[in-house]
């Protein structure tokens, strides 16, 4: 039973929030103190921008459908909106009243009536009720937020006049039975002792309070004493009170026409009397002049949940869609400045965002981050300085531009489905909004420039007036909050325990000594004649950073980033700018190789791209040609030698991908006398090109003929001092882009790096080269032959982009797993000696044989892996494994001893549950193997070793391409396991590796060949309400992983069992309603899978198999039959879960859901 209507769902980094607002004016911001590092309170001028980026073709017009309005006799409005797209029709019943008119000692009384409503009515009982709308073959919901209740009816449109008159039963008649309230008391108590637990909670709860104070927003939920106290007579009397036609309006969307609304509310509403309730007199809010610190105690906690907010502005407010404008730039997206500075700059948060709330009254702006206990004042200090930032200079060009294509073109995806648009119709009512709202919506978007942004800002975020929440272990953090106010710290009740005064930080607070070390910074880059960026304003590092706020993207390409540019501009700040847009594609090390006056100068550094730019601040590069690269090891380890551009002589390279033959050529080389000082096979590149050259070849012909000795996956681009006014490039099996623009050209990995600059783009085929100069681009493949290909222009906005086209990304996350499989696969395999390069696992060989046991913990898909894990290391290792659930394994004490092995298994690397079950497995004396893929994440700071997958970054809420590269990891961990215990023999290790270095292209496949087909089944099959996945061996895992995806995006009940099992109890859900997947590839448990599958058939189910193509057997029993290739056992679960990810995302898809971000469901889990 929820209060406030949280507005704030930050899936992404598992951190729920809230927000609601004044419109007071804004005083001189005082920006904070700060201890790590400080922060200048010096607003920097903007560098005037070198040129305007490419102008952003006109928003196709997306007209919002016409409303029909009409009023019934006893006052109840109806809108109706025909959308005739599909047979249905969505009802939305709203009550003008919620929680602000619930009694100060009720609170939370209008969400009980909200869900009692559904619990039975004067006619029916909950079960009768429940039945009747079953019977529709409809569903009904019902909610209440701060200022309305919610009830919502879907039905097919022929049947309008039947739930119409069920949907008025409902509200006008509830019956509420003592005995359903009873149950939902007890319901809610439960609830809330475990919600009283999370540290999310808290802080919005302490958050609010504050705020608001006797104001009802000043609740966040109702109260153990409120539901002891709540008698079935309070409920009566506030449905009477409340519950009247003219307190409420109906909106009807479908296919429907206004006509057959209005004679359907007749006969449903007609008979429904009573007056509209008296005007609730509200508190006034609290005022606030200072910055204030309230620290909820919770000792020993691992995190630490920030919550930085105040009261900003109503729905209504003519500031609403600047401020959107300037809080999207801020924290509205991943690709927002705290979501990249905390995150991707300073690593010291999974996600950080911000968000303004939609009240009718004052609404909070609030920003928000779960981060590291002994990071806590790091990450204030980084929020302050982007919030200071925010509030003090405009927004760059680019990033409104962005901001207002963000805003704008997601838009249609708000009114894509019959609920969508009438909830947008029922907040015009609730917001006072006019009728055209949504119709020029898009357009007053794209008319906000940077000072009304900024303008907004200033009006409604108040840095120096914001209330700071922190739920963390104040023995550790209290003594540090001190310079940012004064310290509240209570207890998780919020009973007061303590009072901080504010500590001024050294030297008063003057700010002068940072002011001008800032001053000096920019200075140090101006230095000389660098061109500005052509981005816009260029402010110091610690504060905005020119523009890198931009689009984050996450591409299907190997996990390297190239960059070049050829043209009149200085090339470093545009290349840094393209490393920025691809950095989530390497994290270990990044450099520059820059034509200057006599030769090819160039800068790398270990570590993020702020450690480039640190020594670009220190030795700028001047020139007008020049590549860039961003790099995650697969050869040599992450250090300065080891990163590009490498060079050779007169040549630099920088190169994606991997030299399979890399061994061969660098024996080869270095017989020929060349000094090789990197690990890396990119330096091998470099030499042969050289050689060419001094063979008295151009570039082009000399890297034409190195390329015919290279084998492997490579996309590379290559400068020679010789030819300063050129760059060659190539590719086979990695992706490269050339941009085409006016008096230059560029090249990238991928295409959100080139966007600021040019729309025009030649996407290069493998077996094909470019010579890049900036008036001209000539295409041949490597053999000579010349290629003509018109450019395509690419007019992605930020949300396409981010995308790349996918309506979601979780299907582009699907279709990426090929790739990524490849990505963490490469460098490991060992082809020659069928082996896996233990290297990157970071165990031993005499730690592999000292294994007296492995135990792997994990939790949610992670878990499932984690079972096929077990099956590998028991089947190649011979090591007996076994399979615990971190937050059950935490509770009961293990039996963990010194020779055990413990794997830890999580995809963030911060999942609590894992976390905690990982360090007290260590306390124990096992040794901790983490399989993570967010390097320097918290799981692996405390392993003894890390084996990194190489998903990349993964932004759906439901695991796809990260489940399935925690799988390969586990398998190649155990043929590595099994070979140097000698229980794998080298021709079975051998045909192993050979398998998975095949599998990428095997999982391409299947992706393309069974993705209309599996559409198509879960168009079929989308309104089914219960499914099964059955499956044995390997399959068992698979068919847990299937029911979890459809459960988590769907929301449709599904359950994965072990074949077997199915008779001891799943058989007796069995009817011809219920589809079942019975996973059968060709394996040893083949013909008893196929037995279970009979036994299902048997039952009328509707079976669906996903077998081995040509398994005549599976077809002649299975209804539908989704076939994938014959393949080595060890490797059907990378194909087999392919068409049930396909399966569940298709069937969200086509009922609606938020796929992305489904209810309920966090990215990472990092609370108790």
């Amino acid at each position: 039973m929820k209060v406030q209507r949280i507005l704030l769902l930050a899936a992404l980094s598992g951190v729920a929030s809230v927000v609601a607002c004044t419109t007071a004016t804004t005083p001189p911001v005082e920006t904070p103190p700060a201890t790590t590092p400080p922060v200048d309170e010096t607003p920097v001028e903007p560098v005037v921008e070198r040129q305007p980026p490419p102008e952003s073709g006109p928003a196709r017009d997306v007209g919002f459908p016409p409303i029909v309005r009409t009023t019934l006799a006893n006052g109840l409005e109806l809108n109706t909106v025909t959308a005739d797209q599909l047979p249905v029709v969505h009802l939305r019943l709203v009550v003008r009243s919620g929680g602000e008119t619930d009694p100060a000692n009720l609170p939370g009384l209008s969400s009980a009536v909200a869900d009692m409503l559904q619990e039975g009515t004067k006619r029916r009982s909950s079960a009768q009720l429940a039945e009747a709308i079953e019977f529709l073959g409809a569903d009904i919901s019902t909610g209440a937020d701060e200022e309305n209740v919610h009830l919502v009816f879907r039905a097919l449109s022929d049947q309008l006049d039947q739930a119409m008159e069920l949907l008025a039963e409902v509200a006008t008649q509830p019956a509420f039975a003592q005995a359903e309230l009873d149950k939902l008391k007890r319901r809610e108590l439960d609830r809330l002792a475990l919600q009283t637990k999370q540290p999310n909670f808290l802080g919005r709860r302490a958050l609010f309070a504050r705020l608001y104070g006797n104001h009802p927003y000043g609740r966040v939920d109702t109260t153990p004493e409120a539901l002891r106290a709540m008698k079935r007579t309070d409920l009566q009397r506030w449905h009477r009170t409340h519950f009247v036609p003219a307190n409420a309006f109906v909106v009807a969307v479908g296919a429907v026409t206004p006509e057959r609304v209005q004679a359907a509310a007749e006969r449903a509403f007609g008979r429904w009397r009573g007056r509209a309730p008296a005007t609730t007199e509200l508190p006034a809010l609290p005022t606030r002049q200072a910055r204030e610190v309230v620290l909820v105690d919770r000792p020993g906690a691992v995190q630490s949940v920030i919550f930085l907010g105040n009261s900003a502005i109503a729905r209504g407010d003519a500031d609403w869609v600047p401020l959107m404008v300037a809080n999207q730039v801020l924290g509205g997206s991943a690709a927002s400045r705290l979501f990249m500075d905390l995150r991707e700059r300073r690593s010291l948060t999974y996600g950080a965002y911000s968000q303004v709330g939609e009240r009718v009254g004052v609404s909070p702006f609030v920003a928000w981050a779960a981060v590291r206990t002994e990071v806590t004042s790091e990450a204030m200090n980084a929020f302050f300085e982007n919030l200071g930032a925010i509030v003090t200079v405009p927004p760059s060009a680019i990033e409104i531009e962005n901001s207002q294509r963000y805003l704008s073109d997601s838009f249609p995806l708000e009114i894509d489905t019959p609920a969508k648009v009438a909830g947008l119709v029922a907040d015009l009512r609730i917001f006072g909004l006019p009728d055209d709202y949504w119709d020029a919506y898009r357009s007053s978007i794209r008319q906000v420039d940077a000072d009304e942004a900024l303008a907004a800002a200033r009006r409604h975020v108040r840095p120096s007036e914001m209330l700071v929440v922190v739920v963390g272990d104040a023995a550790q953090i209290a003594e540090s909050l001190r310079v940012w106010g004064p310290v509240i710290v209570t207890d998780e009740e919020g009973n007061e325990k303590q009072r901080l005064e504010r500590r001024e930080r050294a030297g008063g607070g003057t700010g002068r000594g940072t002011s001008e070390r800032r001053r000096s910074v920019l200075s140090a880059r101006s230095n000389g004649s660098r061109r500005s960026s052509p981005r816009g304003a260029r402010l110091p590092d610690e504060w905005a950073r020119n523009e890198r706020w931009n689009t984050r993207k996450a591409r299907d390409a190997n996990m390297c980033g190239i960059v070049g540019y050829v043209g009149s501009a200085s090339s470093a700040p545009i290349l840094i700018d393209g490393l920025r847009r691809l950095e989530y594609r390497g994290y270990d090390s990044a450099g520059l190789a820059v034509h200057g006056s006599r030769a090819i100068e160039v800068r790398r550094a270990v570590g993020k791209l702020r450690n480039l730019e640190a020594a670009l601040a220190e030795r700028p590069l001047e020139g007008h040609v020049g590549i860039g690269h961003t790099r995650w090891a697969t050869h040599g380890r992450p250090s300065e030698v080891n990163a590009h551009p490498h060079v050779a002589g007169p040549i630099a390279v920088v190169h994606n991908g991997i030299i399979e033959n890399h061994l061969e050529l660098r024996r080869r080389l270095v017989a020929a006398g060349c000094t090789i000082a990197s690990d890396t096979d990119t330096e091998l590149v470099a030499h042969l090109v050289h050689l060419e050259v001094e063979r008295g070849k151009d570039l082009e012909s000399a890297v034409r003929s190195a390329l015919g000795e290279i084998r492997g996956a490579y996309a590379i681009a290559v400068l020679s001092s010789r030819e300063p006014e050129r760059i060659v490039v190539a590719k086979a099996s990695s992706p490269l882009v050339v941009g085409l623009g006016d008096g230059e050209n560029f090249c990238a990995s991928d295409i959100p790096a080139l966007l600021p600059y040019t729309k025009r783009m030649l996407f290069l085929e493998d077996g094909e080269m470019a010579v890049i100069e900036a008036g001209a681009v000539q295409v041949t493949t490597i053999a000579g032959k010349p290629v003509e290909r018109a450019p395509r222009v690419i007019d992605w906005s930020p949300v396409m982009a981010e995308k790349a086209g996918f309506k979601h990304f979780m299907l582009k996350e699907i279709f990426e797993q090929p790739r990524a499989l490849e990505d963490t696969l490469r460098g490991r395999l060992d082809r020659e000696n069928g082996d896996i390069h233990g290297h990157e696992i970071g165990l031993s060989d005499a730690d592999a044989r000292a294994i007296d046991r492995v135990v792997l913990l994990a939790c949610g898909t992670s878990h499932h892996a984690a079972l096929a894990g077990r099956y590998f290391i028991e089947a190649l290792a011979k090591v007996s494994t076994s399979v615990e659930i971190a937050s059950e394994f935490r509770g009961r004490d293990a039996v963990i001893r010194p020779g055990d092995l413990v794997i830890a298994v999580s995809q963030s690397g911060e999942t609590l549950d894992t976390l905690i079950a990982a360090k007290e497995a260590k306390a124990k004396g096992a040794k901790v193997l983490s399989i993570v893929n967010v390097i320097d994440s918290a799981i692996p700071r405390m392993s003894d070793a890390t084996f990194y997958t190489h998903a990349g970054p993964e932004i759906g809420v439901a695991s796809t391409k990260c489940f399935s590269t925690q799988v390969a990891n586990l398998l190649m961990f155990s043929i590595w396991l099994g070979r140097r215990r000698d229980t794998l023999s080298p021709a079975r290790a051998a045909e192993l590796v050979e398998g998975l270095a095949r599998l990428p292209q095997t999982m391409k496949d299947v992706l393309s060949g069974t993705r209309q087909l599996v559409a198509n089944l879960a168009r079929r099959y989308v309104d089914a309400r219960d499914v099964l996945f059955l499956g044995r061996g390997l399959s068992f895992p698979i068919a847990l992983e299937g029911a979890l995806k459809l459960k988590e995006i769907s929301y449709v009940h599904a359950e994965g069992y072990a074949a077997g099992e199915m008779k001891h109890g799943p058989i007796a859900l069995i009817d011809n309603r219920v589809p079942v997947f019975v996973l059968l590839p060709k394996d040893s448990h083949h013909e008893r899978s196929l037995s279970n599958l009979q036994e299902a058939k048997a039952r009328e189910a509707i079976v669906i198999g996903i077998a081995t193509e040509g398994d005549e057997q599976a077809r002649t029993v299975s209804d539908d039959l989704v076939e994938v290739p014959e393949i080595a056992e060890e490797l059907t679960p990378f194909l087999t879960v392919l068409p049930l990810q396909l399966y569940a995302y298709y069937v969200a898809d086509f009922k609606g859901t938020d796929v992305d971000q489904p209810r309920n469901l966090a990215k990472t889990v990092t609370v108790e």
